[in-house]
């Protein structure tokens, strides 16, 4: 896959919506890993896809659209364009809340604003005895915590997934997906890290699942489960 297949056959957006065959993604995968500037790309397109999503719960988005139908005289499929993409990012940035509680890097957290400091980092470590729960203490402010794993697979597992889910309170039934991270490499230490906002997280268990890339379903997903406290 090169950069012209991506850009002809909008490769990044059918990547975000999942509509990519097993063997486009694993290309795509294996072309963003070695071109760190498509990250950067698909970071965009996801912050559009969540502030599109942000204008349309606060019912804006059919507004926008009516205003410069009324307004504007050239193309709609370019005014448009323009105009809801600056909105649907200022709308993703503007409120708390818009986004995610998960993140690749703890500068990725706050997007443009300023970084998290850091309330502590902490490795996430396989057992032999089964799930093991590690207890973790919610700071007294608001923070970024760097959950760490070693994968059993290596680099040659990558690249990596992780899922954050929030696991239910005792007796309840399913689990909550707060966050996915795709593209994760190995740093020099083994480790595949993951930052995660204290500030949108409370008390309770939470599951991280770290999946390797291979399509191979004699390849377990690694899962780790932790207790905010």
């Amino acid at each position: 896959m090169d950069r012209k297949q991506i850009e002809d056959e909008h490769i990044v957006a059918r990547y975000i919506a999942d509509q990519l065959s097993p063997a486009e993604a694993e290309a795509f995968e294996a072309y963003y890993v070695e071109h760190p500037s498509m990250v950067r790309e698909i970071e965009q397109a996801l912050r559009l896809k969540e502030g599109l999503a942000t204008l349309r719960d606060r019912q804006q988005l059919e507004g926008l659209m009516r205003a410069h139908r009324r307004r504007w005289a050239m193309p709609l499929s370019i005014a448009a364009a323009v105009v809801i993409t600056l909105v649907a990012l200022l709308a993703w940035n503007g409120g708390e809340h818009a986004s995610p509680p998960v993140a690749a890097t703890m500068q990725e957290l706050m997007g443009e604003q300023r970084a998290l400091p850091l309330g502590g980092k902490y490795l996430l470590v396989r057992t032999r005895s089964g799930e093991q729960v590690l207890e973790i203490p919610l700071p007294d402010t608001r923070s970024a915590l760097e959950l760490q794993m070693l994968p059993a697979l290596g680099k040659e597992g990558a690249p990596y997934q992780i899922d954050v889910e929030q696991l239910p309170a005792r007796g309840g039934s399913g689990s909550t997906l707060l966050g996915r991270i795709r593209g994760l490499t190995p740093g020099a230490d083994g480790l595949v890290s993951v930052a995660v906002d204290t500030g949108k997280l409370q008390a309770g268990r939470y599951a991280v699942l770290l999946i390797p890339a291979q399509d191979d379903e004699t390849i377990p997903t690694e899962r780790f489960v932790i207790q905010l406290r």
